[in-house]
């Protein structure tokens, strides 16, 4: 057993405490740590999760511990904590070169090989507050992109209530996903800085569907959706080819109401007291009373 020291795994930097003890050829091996303003993408691309995810974390334990012949099995047959708070996640976009950033009050998460992953969590994401609470399969069906990795999630955004539900293959490529998504919630205009555009202040509003990815296409199949008294069902099939988008489907509704779908914004006109005087500013003239010079114009010719 080492006393608290500066650990280093890949580019970060921790402060604490290793522990092990051989048992013929096995380890039993504790690994804690604690540090203060710390960069976690190092970490995460160090422990074999993602190079794809940055980020900093004010404050950060780790815990790691478990048997293994190797510091990487314990890795993975072990059990693993981290917590993070007050910080950044990042996460980078491959094909763009573009990224996402959220922000991370509190986040928690831990590992067991026979339990999978289970993450809860607090935070905001283009300044509107979230709560988010998951489980799923191991890091190692997580991280091989050619195995489905189960997910169940719960949360909320911009006064909704999310839950998604299915596989993803490849999680930090956006790809191969299978997912039951509901949504439900009072006004689609709370979504107007979470989608960076305008909409009109409708609802209450949910939807369920089952969305498909694969490659450059997008399914959208078992559809149910209301907004209002509306509501609206089907699917719809979108793929993208030479920077072209094709959509093919089929919707149906029983219901269409033009209040549920455009809302009423509109402001109520003003109320004139009657009067048997013209009001000043109706009197008043639009033009000035000035004569205006015509000498100089041209007859236009016509044909």
């Amino acid at each position: 057993e080492a006393p608290p020291s500066r650990i280093r795994l890949g580019g970060a930097s921790l402060r604490g405490r290793i522990a092990y003890r051989e048992a013929g050829n096995t380890l039993q091996g504790t690994l804690e740590a604690h540090s203060r303003d710390v960069d976690h993408g190092p970490l995460l691309t160090a422990l074999g999760i993602t190079d794809r995810l940055a980020g900093h974390a004010r404050e950060l334990d780790f815990l790691l511990t478990g048997m293994g012949s190797s510091v990487g099995e314990i890795w993975q047959q072990g059990r693993m904590e981290l917590k993070a708070e007050q910080g950044t996640l990042i996460v980078i976009n491959p094909r763009t070169a573009g990224h996402t950033e959220i922000g991370i009050t509190s986040a928690m998460a831990t590992h067991q090989r026979d339990e999978g992953l289970t993450l809860d969590g607090t935070g905001t994401f283009r300044e509107h507050p979230f709560s988010l609470a998951l489980s799923g399969g191991t890091l190692a069906d997580l991280t091989d992109n050619d195995r489905p990795w189960a997910v169940q999630a719960e949360g909320t955004i911009a006064g909704a209530g999310v839950s998604v539900e299915g596989t993803v293959r490849a999680v930090f490529r956006g790809d191969g996903a299978d997912l039951l998504v509901t949504l439900a919630g009072g006004t689609l205009h709370g979504y107007d800085g979470l989608l960076k555009t305008n909409l009109p202040a409708v609802g209450p509003y949910t939807l369920r569907t089952r969305l498909a990815t694969g490659g450059a296409a997008l399914r959208i199949s078992e559809l149910e959706a209301g907004i209002g008294q509306s509501d609206i069902a089907g699917y719809l099939h979108v793929t993208r080819d030479n920077n072209r988008t094709h959509v093919v489907g089929q919707l149906t509704s029983e219901l269409l109401r033009a209040a549920d779908l455009i809302g009423s914004n509109a402001k109520p006109e003003p109320e004139f007291a009657p009067t048997l005087e013209p009001r000043p500013e109706i009197a008043k003239r639009i033009f000035p009373d000035v004569p205006i010079p015509t000498h100089g114009l041209v007859r236009p010719r016509h044909r």
